[in-house]
């Protein structure tokens, strides 16, 4: 009978401890698309996702129906790099996911067996969406890069069936609460369902307003309110009339006098030779014809002594 006790309120527990929570988006307002511009309504866009993963695909999936549905663009999904298009836009995700270390604190101790669908279990996902947008031969048209973080709840029926107080189940409470901070695999599949289809007119959005070259509202934005109208400046006196300038006086138009030309250097003065004075004659001696005839003249007593040598001093000079 005991026994039977027992296992009625075991299966009450795991029937409690094994409800559910259904995927909650918490900062879904974050990335809420208000407007769209369809200026360009009709463009072909060839969209390609450069990742293989399932999650990365179904948000390009969301994408490009956003594209089409609210930008009016024909879209081609997936599209190869030869398809003829009016623009090619190459999306790529990259990211982590984690629980949350509160969730320890949802399955443990466990007084309250239907905490966890309650709550649910927290989960964060950070996304790296890059859209690199070019023309239809090629040329790049820009890059946009979109950090995106996701804040979800999530209870899957695997990660409650152990919330429990009975004693039995209270050690599987606590682990349970250390598995359930790890992340859940089975919230992808409910994120193509919850999330991706408002993610994805938002990443839409932000490609409409790159190609079509305006800027898309992400946010509410509150009008301000106006400003009172300034009162109109006073008109600028006018400026006072400038008087002409006098008219130059003319000149004489007299040709200038042409320059002298440069007188050449006069020659040089010849300079004058210098006389050369002739060679002294030799001073006569007395063996000179000269000097005898005087002597003869002076012993025939035909000159006197003083004649002698007076003319014989004049021979010498």
């Amino acid at each position: 009978m005991r026994h039977s006790v027992w296992m009625g309120l075991a299966a009450a527990a795991l029937a409690l401890g094994g409800c559910s929570h259904g995927l909650e988006w918490r900062n879904a307002e974050d990335y809420r698309a208000l407007a769209f511009d369809t200026s360009r309504e009709g463009l072909l866009v060839a969209l390609s996702c450069d990742s293989e993963e399932p999650d990365a695909q179904a948000l390009c999936v969301s994408v490009a129906k956003a594209l089409s549905e609210r930008g009016g663009y024909r879209v081609r999904y997936p599209a190869s790099p030869r398809m003829p298009a009016n623009v090619r836009v190459r999306v790529a995700v990259a990211g982590e996911r984690r629980g949350s270390a509160g969730n320890i604190l949802v399955a443990f101790p466990g007084y309250l067996i239907f905490t966890p669908g309650w709550l649910g279990y927290g989960y964060t996902l950070e996304r790296n969406v890059t859209c690199a947008i070019a023309e239809g031969n090629g040329k790049p048209m820009g890059e946009l890069s979109l950090p995106i973080t996701l804040n979800v709840r999530h209870a899957d029926p695997g990660r409650t069936w152990a919330t429990s107080t009975i004693w039995p189940l209270a050690p599987l409470s606590l682990l349970n609460g250390l598995y359930c901070v790890t992340y859940d695999q089975d919230v992808d599949a409910q994120l193509a369902e919850v999330v991706y289809p408002k993610l994805g007119a938002y990443i839409a959005g932000e490609i409409i307003a790159k190609v079509n070259g305006v800027a898309a509202p992400t946010k509410t934005v509150t009008p301000a309110k106006p400003a009172p109208a300034a009162k109109p400046a006073p008109a600028p006196r006018p400026a006072p009339e400038a008087k002409p300038a006098p008219a130059p006086e003319p000149k004489d138009d007299k040709p200038a006098p042409a320059a002298k030309p440069e007188a050449k250097p006069a020659p040089a003065a010849p300079v004058a030779a210098k006389p050369v004075a002739p060679a002294p004659r030799p001073a006569p001696t007395e063996d000179s014809p000269e000097a005898r005839r005087l002597k003869e003249m002076l012993e025939f007593g035909l000159i006197d002594r003083p004649t002698y040598e007076a003319q014989l001093r004049a021979l010498s000079k």
